[in-house]
């Protein structure tokens, strides 16, 4: 008898456990409205359970207790216990796994018991509630929100607790809460898991990053934080930069004291990525996604594949000793058939430092946006064919076209306004077809030869291209 119990528990156990590891109902895709909220949210654990993305349930009710947990979080506080913790409350053990964030927010006056010694932490928190958390938050610890916009005329402004206007106008005003399609605001609805990761990391960017950082997300295509890459800015106005980089730890970067507008570039020693576009601190978050060590090697963001775009003008002949992941075509500046970053050639991997843009016969002109001079040109070199290398007056960018049919500008150190013709595109040197091989550097260099390190100097031309 005693052995069929065993085999019965046993069984039971068994049940939970794999119970334990299904995915929700509800489980955030990639596709979701708040999935880039919730991937930071997860990155820095305001949640309690969930320590993945596959294990979210995007509709699920946020609870008391998580409101405390994913404030502290926000804030990383360095004075909430993590270990069993006396709170108070009668329904709310020493052993609770958030009693500590708990203790943490009754101390600091950002969330209180619902009386007689209760605090109800399974109970479901409103999103006017979490408006009044939040603005509590940001009272006690000094966060100044800013006002961004104006209060929304919500269809259901009436039903706001008139003592949690105040929070709820905040909140609004500086573009953290919102309200739906329909114009209502559901101030008394629960509000959802992907809606507290949506607040919670707005609240966050408002505190860590408004004013002069840049937070990095680093991930490769699996969603896995990636640690340990080498996080580079590179400031828009090509003015002087530290070399020393961010490296990301559990998938997460911040620059140091920055203004302005960057480029980024993640990088080690295997694989590269780029943010296609230039960033400043006042845009909160950026998310990378970089490339794993594979034998495929995937494109930057912002590329996609061949067969999605009309590419005309990229011939076959770019197919060479490629397969489906490695040629791309982008519709940018022209019809571009090589990005930026690790490509396969002649079925050898190699990183490729610069855009190439198909077609011959075409005028290459200054893209820079300023006035650059001419620092160097040759014909008929071995690889680089007909190029030209220009340069800006402070020497720290260096833009550089090649395997040109012919040069426009030829005398050193002259002046090549915006716009201004350079040369016209050929097929020179070591070229498998007409093309233009544009690159960016900050740096007064040609090629990264097999120093990993130098790949630093270069950036993705799409980034600086006007």
């Amino acid at each position: 008898m005693r052995k069929c119990k065993r085999r019965w528990i046993v069984f039971l156990l068994a049940l939970l456990l794999a119970g334990a590891h299904a995915l929700p109902a509800g489980a955030i895709s990639s596709s979701h409205w708040a999935v880039d909220y919730v991937d930071l949210a997860l990155n820095e654990r305001f949640f309690t359970w969930e320590t993945k993305r596959s294990h979210v349930d995007a509709e699920r009710e946020f609870k008391r207790y998580e409101v405390p947990l994913g404030l502290a979080r926000v804030k990383r506080a360095d004075d909430m216990s993590i270990t069993d913790t006396l709170t108070g409350f009668t329904d709310v053990p020493s052993d609770h796994p958030c009693s500590g964030a708990i203790e943490w927010g009754t101390r600091h006056g950002i969330i209180a018991g619902v009386g007689n010694n209760r605090f109800e932490p399974q109970s479901p928190v409103t999103r006017e509630q979490m408006c009044a958390f939040m603005y509590r938050y940001c009272n006690h610890f000094g966060v100044s929100l800013p006002v961004v916009k104006t209060m929304p005329s919500f269809t259901d402004a009436g039903s706001i607790t008139s003592a949690l206007l105040p929070a709820v106008t905040a909140l609004c005003r500086a573009d953290v809460f919102h309200g739906y399609t329909d114009g209502s605001f559901r101030p008394k609805q629960s509000i959802t898991i992907a809606e507290a990761a949506n607040v919670l990391t707005l609240l966050h960017g408002i505190q860590y990053n408004s004013a002069s950082h840049i937070n990095v997300y680093v991930k490769d295509e699996t969603g896995m934080d990636v640690g340990g890459a080498a996080v580079f800015f590179y400031p828009s106005n090509y003015g002087s930069m530290s070399w020393k980089p961010a490296y990301s730890t559990f998938g997460f970067a911040r620059s140091g004291a920055l203004s302005g507008t960057y480029g980024v570039n993640v990088m080690d020693i295997k694989t590269m990525a780029a943010v296609p576009e230039l960033v400043s601190p006042s845009k909160r978050y950026v998310f990378v996604t970089r490339p794993t060590d594979k034998t495929n090697y995937q494109p930057v963001p912002g590329y996609s594949p061949k067969s999605k775009w009309p590419h005309s003008g990229c011939s076959d002949s770019w197919a060479f000793n490629q397969n489906s992941y490695d040629t791309y075509c982008v519709q940018n500046y022209a019809k571009s058939c090589q990005n930026f970053g690790w490509r396969y050639l002649d079925g050898a991997r190699e990183f490729h430092q610069g855009l190439d843009i198909s077609g011959g016969g075409v005028s290459a002109k200054n893209v820079a946006g300023q006035t650059m001079y001419v620092h160097n040109t040759r014909d008929n070199d071995k690889s680089m064919g007909n190029y030209v290398q220009l340069r800006n007056s402070s020497g720290t960018l260096y833009i550089t076209y090649m395997h040109l049919s012919s040069r426009t500008v030829t005398t050193k150190n002259a002046a090549v306004p915006h716009g201004a013709e350079v040369g016209i595109t050929g097929n020179t040197g070591d070229s498998r077809g007409a093309h233009l091989h544009i690159q960016v550097a900050v740096k007064e260099m040609l090629h990264p030869g097999s120093s990993a390190d130098n790949r630093r100097y270069f950036m993705d031309p799409r980034i600086y291209i006007k």
